[in-house]
Parts: C-alpha cells; sequence; structure tokens
C-alpha cells in the first residue's frame, strides 16, 4: 500500500466526532511536510552537484520551525478558507469571476 492510499484510508477511517480540532490536526500536519518539502526543493535546486541542500543543524531547525509553527498556520489556512467562503456566498462575486470578459464584448 502506498502512503497516499494509508494516509487517505486513515483519514477516512477516522471517527467522525473526533474533536474538533482535528482537521486542523490533519492540515497542520499537511502544511509542515509541505514546508519541509518545498524548503528542500528549492534549496537542492539552487545547491552545486553533490552538495546536501541542508546541514543536520539546519535540517533540525527546519523540522522545529515547522513543528511549532503547523496549528497556528492551519488555523490561518481555515479562517482564510471560512472568510473566502462567507465572502462569496454573501457578497459580490470573486475578483477572478469579475475580470472576466461578458458575453456582450465577444
Amino acid at each position: 500500500m502506498r502512503l497516499a492510499e494509508w494516509v487517505r484510508e486513515a483519514l477516512l477511517s477516522a471517527p467522525v466526532n473526533s474533536g474538533p480540532d482535528s482537521g486542523e490536526v490533519a492540515l497542520g500536519e499537511v502544511l509542515a511536510l509541505r514546508s519541509l518539502l518545498l524548503n528542500l526543493h528549492f534549496r537542492a535546486a539552487k545547491g552545486e552537484a553533490g552538495q546536501s541542500p541542508f546541514s543536520e543543524p539546519e535540517m533540525r531547525e527546519l523540522i522545529e520551525w515547522a513543528d511549532e509553527t503547523k496549528m497556528q498556520r492551519a488555523r490561518e489556512h481555515l479562517a482564510a478558507v471560512r472568510a473566502a467562503t462567507h465572502h462569496a456566498d454573501y457578497r459580490e462575486p470573486h475578483n477572478a469571476c469579475r475580470s472576466l470578459p461578458s458575453p456582450q464584448a465577444q
């Protein structure tokens, strides 16, 4: 079983009422992994062939930062999504929709 399949199965089999923060925890872990992977990829792309993109202390520091900030970042992302959803449901269309040409202009 691939990692992605295992994660999907684990998330789908989790109890529905597993607590109010279960979505935040899952999102926090995904954001932490995303941060680590993007930083590793960026440093590797900038680095010279044969060199490690991070020293061990730098990698430990990056992991600590990802762990320390993941829940706050998850809450911020969820709040932004909720605000955008609320904005889209009750106000004017999103900016991307307004920039489309009108059918009469064609």
